[in-house]
């Protein structure tokens, strides 16, 4: 029975184009992976959806993840500065080529697996159930994707015509889809549970319907807070619906990219820090953990000669690599699991709903301290250490620059929240508290943490050195969005002239997105 009447079809052969160069012949010339056996194309899906992983060198995650989001939310830090100073790090957004890497890994990667599971399903070739699990896989990498850049071209995938669409468009019609998508993995969680036909080709859940659910209400749930600023109404509809078709609420729920089987995945970041060897601690998430004294930071990163952990100070301009070599590297190996999302966000994620008053089955205080807890087990550490930790007053500490470069680059210490719930705070304290608990749960998926910190200006994230935009970005503001890919400029300049006046402002990372609205 075809049960999914898409609102998203995908993207333009134009656009596509100006990505590969070869969209004529990915449709009527059926590709390595199209191949093989249709269900495999779910692991195709995977080894980029969320974190490119699939990249021989880890070259797409360097310059889809680690130079853009993991250091925009504060997570890590590069140990070189890239194209003479001149890049994503320093605000210059155009001075390489590393604004078309997230386009293309989701058009190029993740998309052409997905429509030729489109193609199978319109055929009778894939089952409901495992073209749903594709339709969730579909929304997380769409959802990266437009977090990102704002307006991309979507709808039609495939199609000779295909125009940029707005943000508003393109969240509302993916929350369309993952919601078709909930209801068919609802009866399959329910009526056929042990069955598994995904299994030898999920590294995600090897199969198991009952957490593909609990994942696809999880990111309705994420996706929901998202545009909490911008549509209230419609973001507390969703929320509530997410909660009550049932979100992640155990440690063991969380979705980690992992070698499965016959699947191999290798964690890029452990190739970034170790075999690039060009990154290191960011100074933001230094002066929070060590300041808390966090338990998690072993989990997280490695120390340093003295016993210690620490960062370096993001956008430099001009650097010398061997004097910042020695500073922590994240306590990633090569077969260290991939995050997608994790039961300690579902858990803050409530949190903050309950502190607007929305039905998330609990209050505020009790959902942020599941998290904590949750976050704690997550990474192998207790339930016990986390309730101590909940009731620490520390803060986070000054940022002291402590790599071998004559310059130091210290920094005052960001914010003086504590882990420790005040209940009778007000809301912005309350969110603070909450967001900076999740920004340090979440780590290293550097992604969200910036799209958080854009949503709601938390956690503190201390500024920039070299501001290199030209006036572009505010250094305490901060990059709001990546400018649209040089490729589209070239291949396809009209639709990136529409996709500016769907921006609303100039194709910048100064512009916000359509749900930036705090």
């Amino acid at each position: 029975m075809k049960r999914f009447n898409h609102t998203i079809g995908f993207f333009a052969a134009a656009a596509l184009a100006a990505c590969t160069g070869d969209f004529e012949s990915f449709n009527t010339n059926p590709d390595a992976v199209q191949s093989v056996d249709k269900k495999t194309y779910i692991t195709t899906m995977q080894m980029d959806a969320v974190i490119p992983c699939s990249d021989v060198g880890a070259n797409e995650f360097q310059r889809a993840c680690n130079l853009m989001g993991d250091a925009f939310g504060g997570y890590l830090s590069p140990i070189q500065a890239f194209n003479g100073g001149s890049y994503t790090c320093t605000y210059d957004l155009d001075g390489t080529d590393y604004n078309n890497v997230p386009f293309s890994v989701a058009f190029t990667n993740v998309m052409p697996a997905w429509l030729n599971l489109k193609y199978a399903y319109q055929n009778g070739q894939v089952t409901d159930d495992v073209f749903a699990v594709a339709e969730v896989i579909k929304v997380m990498a769409l959802q990266r994707t437009t977090d990102i850049y704002g307006p991309i071209p979507v709808s039609n995938f495939g199609q000779t015509e295909n125009p940029y669409e707005s943000q508003e468009t393109v969240y509302k019609n993916l929350l369309t889809d993952l919601n078709a998508a909930i209801v068919v993995l609802k009866e399959y969680a329910a009526n056929a549970a042990d069955a598994r036909p995904l299994q030898k080709v999920d590294a995600v859940y090897q199969g198991d319907y009952t957490k593909w659910l609990k994942l696809a209400n999880s990111v309705k749930l994420r996706m929901a807070m998202r545009i909490r600023f911008v549509e209230p109404a419609l973001a507390r509809t969703y929320a509530e619906e997410a909660v009550r078709d049932g979100v992640m609420t155990a440690s063991d729920d969380g979705a980690w990219l992992k070698s499965s089987g016959s699947v191999q995945v290798y964690n890029p970041l452990e190739e970034v820090w170790n075999a690039y060897n060009d990154t290191r601690m960011g100074a933001t998430i230094d002066a929070y953990m060590n300041g808390y004294a966090d338990p998690r930071l072993p989990a997280y990163f490695k120390t340093c000669e003295d016993g210690k952990y620490h960062g370096v100070r993001s956008g430099l301009s001009s650097m010398l690599k061997a004097d910042y070599t020695g500073l922590s590297v994240p306590n990633v190996a090569k077969d260290t699991p991939v995050v997608w999302f994790l039961a300690s966000e579902a858990a803050f994620l409530r949190a903050e709903g309950a502190m607007l008053g929305w039905d998330m089955g609990g209050d505020d205080e009790s959902f942020y301290k599941t998290g904590i807890e949750l976050s704690f087990l997550e990474r192998g550490l207790t339930a016990a250490a986390a309730a101590t930790y909940a009731e620490s007053a520390s803060e986070p500490q000054a940022f002291e620059d402590a790599s071998a470069a004559s310059t130091k680059y210290n920094a005052s210490k960001p914010s003086s929240v504590s882990p420790k719930w005040n209940a009778g705070a007000g809301d912005e304290e309350k969110l603070e508290r909450i967001i900076t608990q999740k920004w340090i749960a979440m780590f290293p998926n550097g992604q969200e943490a910036w799209s958080e910190f854009r949503r709601t200006g938390y956690p503190k994230v201390i500024p920039i050195v070299n501001n290199l935009s030209g006036g572009k970005v505010d250094t305490n503001v901060q990059v709001r969005r990546m400018t649209f890919p040089r490729s589209e400029y070239s291949n396809n300049a009209a639709g990136v002239a529409a996709a500016t006046a769907l921006l609303g402002g100039a194709d910048t990372g100064g512009t916000k997105l359509w749900w930036d609205k705090k």
